[in-house]
């Protein structure tokens, strides 16, 4: 069942979606600070490879240097061109595009061409900028600053799992980025809720879990969401045991989703782990990074291999379709959230409440919104008027 009893109100108006100044704080408060998912290890499996990404205004490339990864600045020190452009790419050096400046792992000049040309030059000067870059089993996470909390630190209790769902017992199956013309956040939302399953995901999900076999878990800077994810009997039920008992592994048939703030989540069932990173790129543009996995068949027998890859194959084009189905509708809540006039509303459902949660979160660390305090059981009385303050707006597990 779900915590709240009762409905909730929405804690963040519509401009918060798009306005240039929330979102500036928004990278100032959560993004700056925080660790973020930008890639795997096996994006770039091989000393060489490299792949180019955004977070906000930060341009980044990370680059496998043999025994370790490292993320910088996609600028080069001499004349601030772009290191590299393509998405992905291999090169035997970190070297400019522009004038063929190299630099080494640690971000220092290795080579200047015409480098007497340039005396007398401080060593050191010319670095490139390389931001803390760290591992939890195949994931990369970087953070944009050098002070703040270590990557166990920031993850929490939630590290351990992170850890244990991409570990090398699980193969990457699926490697998958999109733009998308949406605020991050309502992309964060979208992943809360299991309430727009039966529109959205009719064809893929099916059916909204029934409330009783919905559990929520509400922390601080976290929320995880468990339903079954089959029915004793179906197709799919048997499915997950066979898949799981040729992994020596008893099935749990469960569907378990973890959402750590800001905009990271993880999910979790008997065939296939997955993560999902929500980048902001602009007040109305994030980049969504989708990795899927699927455990590693323990069984050497060829029949059980063929019968592996077989069903990845399944998995890969279902949680694409699943992917994709949630990838239109987020620019169509864009547009809504934008138009200048709204009808009365602004409700958010008990089934809903991690959503609620979330909106917390954001105003809690970036900006309190100030507007008139009703009931919780009443709609606003004015489309602007959307929450009591946020202190009297929480549920278990909000630090307030």
């Amino acid at each position: 069942m779900f915590t709240s009893d009762t409905h909730l109100p929405q804690v963040l108006p519509p401009e918060a979606y798009f306005s240039a100044a929330q979102h500036q704080r928004e990278m100032t408060q959560l993004f700056v600070p925080g660790w973020h998912v930008i890639g795997c290890i096996g994006d770039i499996p091989k000393p060489g490879d490299y792949f180019t990404a955004n977070l906000g205004s930060y341009p980044l490339i990370v680059r496998n240097f043999g025994d370790e990864i490292h993320t910088f600045l996609n600028v080069c020190s001499h004349r601030f061109c772009a290191i590299a452009s393509a998405k992905r790419g291999h090169s035997e050096q970190l070297k400019c595009q522009y004038h063929g400046w190299e630099f080494d792992a640690a971000g220092e000049t290795r080579l200047i061409p015409d480098a007497p040309s340039f005396r007398p030059l401080e060593k050191g000067r010319l670095g490139l900028t390389r931001f803390r870059t760290a591992l939890c089993g195949q994931l990369i996470f970087v953070s944009l600053t050098e002070a703040g909390p270590t990557l166990p630190e920031f993850l929490g209790t939630s590290y351990a799992t992170y850890s244990e769902l991409f570990s090398d017992a699980y193969d990457q199956i699926l490697a998958a980025d999109w733009e998308c013309e949406a605020n991050w956040k309502l992309a964060v939302e979208n992943g809360l809720e299991s309430y727009h399953v039966d529109c959205v995901h009719a064809t893929t999900f099916g059916k909204t879990p029934a409330a009783k076999d919905c559990t929520h878990d509400l922390r601080p800077d976290a929320t995880v969401f468990r339903t079954p994810s089959s029915n004793p009997g179906t197709v799919a039920h048997r499915l997950e045991t066979l898949l799981a008992r040729s992994q020596n592994r008893e099935p749990t048939h469960e569907y378990m989703n973890l959402r750590t703030y800001p905009s990271l989540t993880c999910s979790k069932t008997d065939t296939v782990t997955f993560v999902q990173s929500i980048l902001p790129l602009e007040p109305t543009r994030c980049m969504i990074i989708y990795r899927l996995f699927s455990p590693r068949p323990s069984a050497s027998a060829w029949i059980t291999r063929l019968m592996s890859n077989s069903y990845r194959r399944g998995f890969k084009k279902y949680w694409l379709k699943v992917f994709l189905e949630d990838q239109q509708i987020l620019p169509k809540i864009q547009h809504g959230m934008q138009a200048p006039w709204k009808p009365r509303g602004g409700l958010i459902s008990a089934r809903e409440e991690r959503v609620f949660h979330f909106q917390n979160y954001v105003n809690r660390h970036c900006q309190e919104f100030s507007v008139d305090t009703t009931a919780t059981s009443q709609l606003p009385a004015h489309p602007e008027h959307f929450c009591p303050d946020a202190k009297q707006c929480s549920l278990p597990g909000d630090a307030l």
